[in-house]
């Protein structure tokens, strides 16, 4: 039993993804999750698996998709609706020195022929990809968001570092053991979405502590 709601959904995600129910499907560990990486003045974006996204470079992850496949058709339609270059976006091949099909249909500005600098795109391709930007950490360091149970009989502490799940203390001598641990965390998309939503607005009577840099 745990003392609140944000504890009970970190456990259920966890054990989703350990005990593997056949019916549950949506918790289930995905192993195709990925992420479009971008970096101004950058060449083309990359798409990076879940095991490459590093939560300190939030600011450059754009996205967070359940295949290759979506990725790659999110990409498509953001280009086309801002008019953007497949060739350069690295979406079609370039054959020769003609332009993109984009460019061909009136989609593209034209930077695949000069007709736009290769600044001035990769300014617009920031702009589109913003909506998509993933949220950056808020805070300075580590956290604990100590949650109580209504009666007053339970509380836990959810040590939590840059969207990812450290773990939880039900005292202070278990929270001393959990922050002592220094390995880099593992980020979670399904951990990352219940803690933006939580901490955007945390509910009455839980309190989030500072921890040491």
């Amino acid at each position: 039993e745990t003392a609140g709601e944000l504890g009970a959904l970190l456990m259920e995600s966890r054990l989703v993804k350990a005990l593997m129910p056949v019916h549950n499907r949506q918790l289930r560990r995905n192993t195709q999750l990925c992420s479009w990486q971008w970096a101004l003045g950058g060449a083309a974006p990359r798409l990076i698996t879940a095991r490459d996204i590093d939560p300190l470079h939030f600011g450059e992850t754009f996205g967070l998709f359940r295949s290759r496949a979506t990725a790659i058709e999110a990409l498509r339609e953001i280009a086309a609706a801002h008019g953007l270059c497949n060739i350069v976006l690295g979406l079609e091949k370039r054959t020769g020195s003609g332009p993109c099909f984009g460019h061909q249909i009136k989609r593209c500005k034209g930077v695949c022929v000069g007709q736009e600098s290769l600044e001035q795109h990769a300014l617009r391709v920031t702009q589109a990809l913003a909506t998509l930007r993933t949220a950056p950490w808020p805070y300075a360091g580590r956290i604990a968001v100590r949650e109580a149970s209504s009666d007053g009989e339970r509380a836990e502490l959810h040590v939590i570092d840059r969207w990812c799940h450290i773990g939880t203390a039900r005292d202070e001598a278990e929270l001393a053991e959990v922050t002592a641990a220094r390995a880099a965390p593992v980020f979670d998309v399904d951990t990352y979405k219940i803690l933006k939503r939580f901490l955007a607005k945390p509910p009455k009577g839980a309190s989030i502590l500072r921890l040491a840099v």
